[in-house]
């Protein structure tokens, strides 16, 4: 929903929201209905980015098959991918006249999961409409059980992220595949060098930046024991004490 009001929801609708929590949507996104069962164990998203004039963007979920018609999601057991959403270039193009990103670009996981739409809660017109949980008071203008939420802790765990890129320019509807940031159909090194003053911090936001491009740090921490790298670790041949993963 790129562009779109998204405006009161109707009856039916997976999710629940009010008048005063409709929202201009300026961002690409799409909404999925989850099942109890993804609060309490883990489960594999995935979506497929395909840029440029012509591509697409597909969402999808794991689910097993009961027929040929009907798949259940959610139960742990899924093995089959299911595609939740898709949303195509030429969407973009006829709303916005914009097409989906083909530039260098960040990876930024910008995942919620949440029972309500938004915050504050739609109070009714007796409520104090004040903000502290210790006050009861103030429950009118929680969303239910969001105090308890924030007095017990809540968690969302990401196991992994993995990011695949095909080798074969035929899977890439537009330009040929790229890596970095500064392939040649997008200088972008370039045009950050004319336009320094772009990226770079000024007040009152930040102190003043010397240069809008930054050495990338590397890490060059060792792997001691698994949990130090997230898989199971080797001693190296160059170095007994130094370990590396498999």
């Amino acid at each position: 929903f790129y562009g779109t009001y998204l405006a009161e929801t109707k009856k039916g609708e997976p999710v629940t929201r009010t008048k005063k929590e409709a929202f201009q949507a300026d961002a690409v996104g799409a909404m999925h209905q989850l099942t109890p069962s993804h609060f309490k164990r883990m489960h594999t998203f995935r979506i497929e980015w395909q840029p440029g004039p012509g591509g697409r963007i597909d969402w999808f979920t794991k689910a097993h098959k009961v027929n040929e018609t009907h798949s259940i999601e959610g139960d742990g057991k899924g093995t089959d991918w299911v595609k939740a959403f898709t949303l195509k270039d030429e969407s973009l193009s006829s709303l916005m006249g914009s097409q989906i990103p083909n530039e260098p670009s960040y990876l930024i996981m910008n995942t919620a999961i949440s029972s309500t739409w938004g915050f504050p809660y739609d109070t009714p017109a007796w409520c104090e409409r004040c903000y502290d949980c210790s006050n009861s008071t103030c429950s009118c203008a929680f969303n239910p059980g969001f105090c308890n939420m924030m007095r017990k802790g809540v968690a969302m765990y990401i196991d992994h992220i993995r990011v695949y890129q095909s080798k074969d320019d035929s899977a890439h509807v537009g330009n040929p595949h790229t890596m970095g940031c500064d392939p040649p159909e997008y200088p972008t090194r370039e045009y950050i060098k004319g336009h320094e003053y772009r990226y770079m911090r000024q007040p009152p936001f930040g102190f003043y930046d010397k240069l809008p491009l930054k050495e990338v740090k590397a890490g060059g921490g060792k792997c001691k024991v698994d949990n130090d790298c997230g898989c199971n670790i080797t001693t190296s041949d160059s170095d007994p004490n130094e370990t590396e993963p498999d």
